[in-house]
Parts: structure tokens; sequence; C-alpha cells
């Protein structure tokens, strides 16, 4: 565990804790109104990109795991460009490529999309009726005035027992999100470089294995 986790590995621990069954109950509504607002910012972008920085503390651990992603949003498709690991979906298909063993993992897209968390499903978690969410303070960093808004899930098996939402209240950017889990492990990805509207060629989101000479191909595929 002290060793630095894989980019799937950081995404199946948040999906762990964004895919809980649950009763729906009432949030704050002025949670909801700035929700509303970082989301309709978003989704008015024809594409976007942010960088993804991924900070891992885990219990008696000396170092916390440390992962730097780019994220890149056009559509139903998307890119993760990581040090370890890079992520192609064209919408059709995901590839998870490892650059260590010259391998890639080929799925469809419908199954592979409930393993990989990207930002814009954290974004809208709180669509879900999984969580009791309201804004837990208001405070300043430098120039910037930031509201934080604290989720809690509302079931009581979850692994995990407080999510904490960090939104720029001049910008409606999501800043940072952080995963309090039940055995001490936070998880905590902090956002940043957002670029918008884009425009990205038609073979960008899918993976060209003539770009990777011997590349080792494992199809998942049904």
């Amino acid at each position: 565990m002290k060793k630095l986790m894989s980019l799937t590995v950081v995404m199946l621990m948040m999906q762990a804790a964004f895919a809980q069954q649950v009763i729906t109950e009432q949030s704050d509504p002025k949670a909801t109104a700035i929700l509303d607002k970082m989301n309709e910012k978003f989704n008015a972008y024809t594409s976007y990109e942010l960088d993804i920085k991924v900070v891992i503390k885990i219990p008696d651990s000396e170092e916390p795991s440390l992962h730097t992603v780019k994220f890149i949003k056009k559509g139903d498709q998307y890119r993760v460009i990581g040090h370890d690991q890079k992520i192609y979906c064209n919408g059709q298909y995901v590839w998870i490529y490892t650059p260590k063993t010259n391998s890639v993992q080929l799925s469809d897209a419908d199954d592979a999309g409930e393993d990989f968390v990207s930002p814009d499903k954290l974004f809208n978690m709180y669509k879900t009726g999984e969580y009791l969410y309201h804004i837990s303070r208001e405070f300043k960093k430098g120039k910037e005035k930031l509201t934080e808004i604290e989720f809690k899930p509302t079931d009581k098996m979850s692994d995990f027992f407080k999510v904490k939402m960090v939104v720029n209240k001049s910008t409606n950017q999501p800043k940072s999100i952080k995963v309090f889990y039940h055995d001490g492990v936070r998880v905590t990805m902090n956002l940043s470089g957002l670029k918008k509207n884009k425009a990205y060629g038609k073979d960008f989101f899918s993976f060209d294995k003539s770009k990777f000479p011997g590349v080792k191909l494992e199809d998942l595929r049904l």
C-alpha cells in the first residue's frame, strides 16, 4: 500500500465511494443552487480539459501517494493522460494503456463506464439521491472566495463517511474533492488548469496501436 497506486486503482477507489444504493432525502437548497450553476457552466462547453492532482493518504504510511493526470472530455468521449496509464474513450470503446508493460485493455464503453469515475460524474453526484449535502463553510484563499459543500452518504454500509467539494464562488468552478474513508484513507482530487471549447481531431479519443510498436492487446469485449 505504500507504493504508488495505478491510475485505474485510484479511479476504482473513487468509484467505490460513488456507487451506493440509498434512499433520497432533502439537502440544502443553497448548496443545490451552487452545484446547479457549476454544472450549467460545464454543460455549456463543447469540450474541456482539467489538470488533476490526486493525493492518497494512507494510515501509517510515511508519504502520501501522488498522481498527476490530465482529463480531456468532449461529449461522451474522454481521454486521461497519466504517467503510469493512459485511458482513451471514443464513446463506443475504452482503451486502458499501460506504458510499463506496453499493453492495452479494450472494453465496451458501457461496461468500462461503470468502473471509471470521471470528474463530470463527481460534479453530478448530488443529483443521484445518494447523499445528503449542505454548505459546511465559506472562506477565502488568497483572492478566491470559496464554498465548501459537505456530502454524507445515506447508505450506512458505505466505505466512506464524508465527501467535501470546494467550489469557487465567483467562477462556479470546482477546486477540489476529498473523500474520507472509515479505514482512515483520504483521497483528494485537486482540479486546475481548465481549458474549454478546444477542437480535437476525429481520432484523438481513440487508441492508435500503430503509434505503440509491439503493443499487447487484451480484448475484454463481449
